[in-house]
């Protein structure tokens, strides 16, 4: 028996082990995740998105130069036919220059147009948008991250569990062996001793493939290569004593102007006013002005530039000019777009008071929540340890002969049973902890020394 639970902690040793195993801690990998993460690269782009759109529409509203040019080789001028000399001989006279060439400047500036102040306002709300966007996708990938490194050390402590009581199982196999050489006991005894070690057995393997299945996850958000092997360096004391300095959380008062879904909603709410004063300034006129110069050059000779050749002709004038635009009637169109956009304006006004009082009832049943989850631990710790009690003096009657192996089994059971409790009360609180951080508005863990 004890052969078997050799072999099954060799197969755990081969599962966590390897040459170079990557050390990560649980800070380490929520850094991990900031950089790897893909929907926080790409509201990282979306961040450099939005300050080139402020730069373009900012352009909008500055001078704009523009030169064009020509240059044209009439191959064959256009002929017309007289008789110049009234000889009855038909001449042929061809009009036009073989070369020309002409260059253009041209200026132009905006004078006034409400919506480019509008524009390049909204420029800047889009900009602070993707800045939330941003922040929201870094406590998003941080919240993940931090979970599936929970649930890592919650399944490794499970492991552990069970190679504890297949130990304790392989003992008492093996005493009730020696006790049935001696024919003290029947083999029934020994046979069931050694069906609760298969069932043990059966959770060891089942409990190395969710280790296995969930590292992977993990690997995937901190954006490591499979074939790594991952060696967590945050237990589940500190990660658990974390929690409990996390208590200090409780008596936090509840900012939601400080809450980024909040904030998000607000500037959602500065873009949607300012598409209202847009709608409102298309009363007024739009205002342009500009400047031309063209100069021509046309020559006999190839050279058009030539301006020592007597056959060079220059040809330059230029303009300049402004431009209005007003709209004076539009049959209530734009009336009614203005109306529109206030419409909506009340509605991000509706949401953003829900949002809130949502976010407020959030934060205070995640401070409840995490409370209760600190509680149900310690009280499962208890009960770890009344069962580890119990199944001690258990072992001791097995020995002696006083208790049966029916009796060992079922209290072995318990034990397990408490563990496992034990574990789910300690992955609750951890996920509550980091539930009451996002319920706050702040970042995951963001104190964290590990």
């Amino acid at each position: 028996m004890k052969q078997l639970l050799l072999l099954s902690a060799c197969l755990m040793g081969t599962l966590l082990s390897a040459q170079n195993p990557i050390q990560l801690s649980l800070k380490q990998a929520m850094a991990l995740s900031e950089t790897n993460n893909a929907d926080v690269r790409v509201q990282s782009l979306e961040k450099l998105v939005a300050k080139k759109v402020l730069l373009q529409n900012i352009a909008i509203g500055l001078p704009s130069v523009s030169v064009g040019g020509n240059y044209v080789d009439n191959i064959d001028l256009p002929s017309q036919f007289f008789d110049i000399n009234q000889d009855g001989v038909i001449d042929e006279l061809k009009f036009g220059t073989r070369y020309s060439s002409a260059g253009q400047l041209s200026v132009n500036q905006l004078v006034f147009d409400g919506s480019y102040f509008v524009a390049v306002l909204a420029a800047d709300v889009l900009k602070g948008m993707a800045d939330i966007s941003y922040e929201q996708s870094v406590i998003n990938a941080r919240t993940a991250t931090a979970k599936s490194y929970h649930m890592l050390v919650i399944l490794q402590g499970n492991v552990d569990n069970v190679i504890k009581s297949l130990r304790i199982a392989a003992d008492a196999v093996d005493d009730m062996q020696a006790m049935h050489d001696e024919g003290l006991v029947e083999q029934s005894d020994v046979d069931q001793l050694a069906l609760n070690m298969g069932q043990l057995e059966s959770a060891l393997a089942y409990a190395q493939s969710m280790y296995a299945v969930n590292a992977n996850l993990l690997k995937l958000q901190c954006g490591l290569s499979e074939d790594v092997t991952l060696q967590l360096t945050s237990s589940l004391t500190s990660l658990m004593l974390s929690a409990n300095q996390g208590r200090s959380l409780l008596d936090t008062q509840f900012d939601v102007n400080g809450h980024v879904d909040f904030r998000a909603l607000a500037v959602q709410r500065m873009g949607q006013s300012l598409n209202m004063k847009n709608e409102a300034i298309q009363f007024f006129p739009k205002i342009y002005a500009g400047y031309a110069l063209s100069q021509q050059y046309v020559s006999e000779g190839a050279n058009v530039w030539d301006m020592g050749g007597i056959s060079a002709n220059n040809n330059a004038f230029s303009s300049w000019n402004v431009s209005a635009k007003w709209d004076l009637f539009t049959s209530g169109r734009r009336l009614a777009k203005f109306q529109e956009q206030q419409i909506k304006l009340q509605e991000l006004d509706i949401l953003l008071d829900h949002t809130a009082q949502a976010l407020a009832i959030q934060q205070s049943t995640a401070k409840a929540e995490f409370q209760h989850a600190l509680a149900d631990y310690q009280l499962q710790s208890r009960n770890v340890t009344m069962a580890k009690s119990i199944l001690d003096e258990t072992q001791v009657k097995l020995k002696a002969g006083m208790a049966t192996s029916m009796a060992f089994t079922q209290v072995q059971s318990q034990y397990q049973q408490a563990l496992s409790a034990q574990l789910s009360a300690a992955q609750q609180a951890l996920n509550n902890h980091v539930n009451l951080e996002q319920a706050l508005g702040q970042s995951t863990h963001s104190s964290l020394n590990d």
